[in-house]
């Protein structure tokens, strides 16, 4: 669970090279090859955390235009650290990547 300071720690980041994927990996790994989008800043509107980003003019980045189109996804923060005993992302959090993820497939879609 993101928390709001765990969002606003996130959020004001300009980001030279933040690529992010189609779904959301386990990992921490990026894969280049399979990069469909470029993250350029992150922001708060209210208590949400927002990403300013561009499509990648590649297979993976038509893929996800095209998926866009006719579907519902999310911008996901794709990171490693603890977490708490109460589900929580722990003070720890390193943020690697932003992933579109289907609404549907989501784990969180509910909150």
């Amino acid at each position: 669970i993101y928390t709001e300071d765990t969002a606003k720690a996130i959020s004001g980041g300009s980001f030279d090279r933040m690529y992010g994927q189609i779904g959301h990996p386990d990992d921490d790994m990026i894969s280049l090859s399979r990069a469909s989008h470029l993250i350029h800043k992150t922001f708060m509107v209210g208590n949400d955390l927002w990403a300013e980003y561009s499509i990648i003019d590649s297979e993976h980045g038509r893929l996800l235009y095209d998926l866009l189109q006719n579907g519902d996804f999310v911008l996901r923060p794709r990171g490693y650290g603890t977490i708490n005993p109460d589900g929580t992302i722990g003070s720890n959090y390193q943020l690697i990547s932003f992933d579109f993820i289907r609404i549907e497939d989501d784990a969180f879609k509910s909150n």
